[in-house]
């Protein structure tokens, strides 16, 4: 196949649009937890690490070309990549340069769509002009959707632009290289379709490149397992990947390995002894804007002015030149210095039956909150319901009050106390009446909770509050209590290529509910210092659901961004510990404001649901704006026992 120009690059995508493909039933989502848990089990086991690098010898010219004949490009040439080295190349996205990110969003922003498009039809080729299934093709590449397509597509751009600039090459080179890959991956989905592919032909279909981009196009995201740390001394993770990530990511290094082979074996084996070396180029590679002594950089057996002989990739190697007659035992991409992802990968601990879930009762991982009795946590967030009107200009002040959740209080009461199922559930020990009535008023009261505490949560993320996306937000909360509180199934979304994590437990959740809405518990645990303010133990039980009702819709609605912001419980709960703080001192609240919220306000965080993606320089705005409790040893300083 002819390496491509950027314009017939840009042709042979654009070729593939203009058909919508039927509305597809994409089968059980796939949940990897699990399967990359054993993967990292067994990786920890090991006594010793791998060697990267086995006794090799130079490759004769004829001998390359005869392997060219042979090649399959829907092969998948590096196996068994370690989980720690996948969660490191992916974090290339996690904060992308300015650079890049002016591509992604703007500059390239056309041809990634076109991509997007394209790939999408390609991968479905049961086509037919059903104006719903354009729609779906359309929005995929819609700036607000968040989807695995959309992901894979970026993830790709960003690798591929690291390995890309560990070269010394002109700008039109690099454009032309991005689109060719595209180009490439495209041709090669309309062959397997087609059953032309060789591969397909000479191995298990199971095996082959484009089975595993369908099996991580359909994965789930689920809680994250690794933490990624830029620099050795940081205390904070710059960021945390999920198993969707690393399969998205192990596709991706297939995906570029098999092209830079088959477009140009030559050069592939002047460059890599074995198909692996290209894995390690990947992971020395700059990743997350790291350091100059951890940038890749060619070996000095080549002149700098020889490297740009590499782009376009498809041409041959000139006459002469080093690249052609160096000795192949050397390594190309020569070692500074031994660069390693331990330290800067570290595994998330968490217990195995809550690997799938979103829960309450995690364990505080920072160190000076460990000596803390746990419901304090729980007691400041839970003070959020009497603080929540502070420090608000008064314009606004009207549009900070709940709503009236009593037709909503009225109807889940009838669903509690009628449906003779919940009573057999939930039995009613004592005065049915009083019961019922007191479950009515509680379930208001649990309803403005909710309602308080994201009012400021929404406040947080830079925003006035007033106006639509606001209220949108409020109202998606509040039919998301219905839905956890009655087990109410979620609509099966038409969307392609979604990324919505499988939720498990939701019955648990509901007995939450119904126990914290149940309880007497008026016994006061604990008072806000210098405040007449007392907590009690149904409010903290009642602060605890409240708070899982949030979790799970922004983890739902958008799991990506969620693990971009949040991270993890732990980052979401202690942030709204924090905010609770800011609304007992007027002082702090006004310095946070004025420091923080205009400035992520920029990232525009709402409306939730819309796709993220931020240069490293805003990335960074997200941690110190979200992340202020982790330097905050003060934090439950407010709150004490009775």
């Amino acid at each position: 196949m002819l390496h491509p120009s950027s314009d017939s690059a840009r042709t042979s995508i654009e070729r593939a649009g203009g058909m919508a493909p039927q509305i597809f039933h994409q089968g059980n989502p796939i949940d990897l937890t699990e399967a990359w848990r054993g993967d990292i089990e067994a990786e920890s086991s090991k006594k010793s690490k791998e060697s990267l690098r086995e006794e090799s010898y130079p490759v004769e010219a004829s001998a390359i070309q005869q392997e060219n004949i042979h090649l399959k490009k829907d092969a998948i040439y590096i196996r068994e990549i370690q989980p720690t080295i996948s969660a490191w190349i992916c974090s290339a996205k996690l904060g992308v340069t300015d650079s890049l990110y002016k591509e992604i969003t703007d500059k390239n922003e056309k041809d990634i769509s076109s991509f997007i498009k394209s790939l999408a039809l390609k991968l479905n080729p049961s086509m037919n002009q059903n104006q719903q299934a354009e729609g779906l093709i359309e929005e995929l590449t819609s700036p607000e959707s968040s989807n695995n397509l959309k992901e894979f597509a970026h993830l790709l751009w960003c690798v591929n632009s690291i390995f890309i600039a560990s070269f010394k090459k002109a700008d039109e080179h690099y454009i032309n290289e991005q689109l060719s890959v595209q180009a490439w991956l495209l041709n090669l989905v309309e062959e397997s379709g087609k059953g032309e592919s060789v591969s397909m032909q000479a191995q298990d279909a199971e095996e082959s490149l484009i089975n595993l981009l369908r099996k991580a196009l359909a994965s789930r995201y689920s809680a994250p397992i690794y933490s990624i740390y830029r620099n050795l001394d940081t205390v904070l993770p710059n960021g945390v990947v999920c198993p969707s990530q690393l399969l998205m990511t192990e596709t991706v290094i297939n995906i570029l390995a098999s092209y830079y082979k088959s477009q140009n074996m030559n050069k592939w084996k002047s460059l890599f002894q074995q198909d692996k070396d290209f894995l390690e180029a990947l992971r020395r590679s700059k990743g997350w804007n790291s350091g100059p002594s951890q940038i890749l950089r060619p070996t000095t057996e080549i002149e700098n002015e020889e490297s740009i002989n590499f782009f376009p990739w498809n041409e041959r190697i000139p006459d002469g030149s080093m690249i052609g007659t160096r000795n192949q035992r050397t390594v190309f991409f020569g070692i500074r210095g031994d660069f390693d992802t331990e330290g800067r990968v570290m595994l998330i601990k968490r217990p195995r039956e809550k690997r799938n879930t979103s829960v309450i009762d995690f364990q505080l991982k920072q160190k000076w909150f460990l000596s803390e009795h746990p419901d304090k946590l729980w007691a400041l967030i839970s003070s959020i319901e009497t603080y929540y009107g502070n420090f608000i200009r008064e314009p606004l002040n009207p549009l900070l009050h709940p709503p009236d959740f009593e037709p909503m209080a009225t109807q889940l009461t009838i669903w509690r106390f009628q449906n003779p199922e919940n009573l057999q559930r939930y039995p009613v020990k004592y005065d049915y009446k009083y019961v019922r009535n007191k479950f009515n008023r509680d379930l208001q009261r649990m309803l403005g909770l909710i309602w308080k505490i994201h009012s400021r949560l929404l406040e947080s993320f830079g925003y006035e509050l007033n106006g639509n996306v606001i209220l949108e937000e409020q109202q998606g909360l509040t039919k998301e209590f219905f839905r956890l509180l009655t087990l109410s199934n979620i609509p099966e979304s038409n969307k392609l290529y979604p990324q919505t994590p499988i939720l498990q437990n939701s019955i648990d959740l509901q007995r939450k509910i119904i126990e914290a809405l149940e309880m007497d518990g008026e016994t006061v645990i604990y008072k806000i210092k210098k405040r007449v303010h007392r907590i009690t133990r149904k409010e903290i039980a009642m602060s605890k659901v409240a708070v899982e009702v949030m979790l799970i819709y922004y983890w739902r609605i958008n799991t990506p961004k969620w693990l971009q912001i949040f991270q993890d419980e732990e980052g979401f709960v202690l942030n709204l510990a924090q905010l609770a703080t800011r609304l007992i001192s007027k002082k702090s609240f006004e310095r946070i404001k004025e420091k923080h919220y205009k400035m992520i306000g920029q990232i525009r965080i709402l409306p939730w649901k819309n796709y993220l993606i931020e240069a490293d320089e805003r990335s960074v705005n997200i941690k110190r704006s979200f992340y202020l409790y982790r330097t905050s040893k003060s934090i439950f300083a407010k709150v004490d026992f009775k």
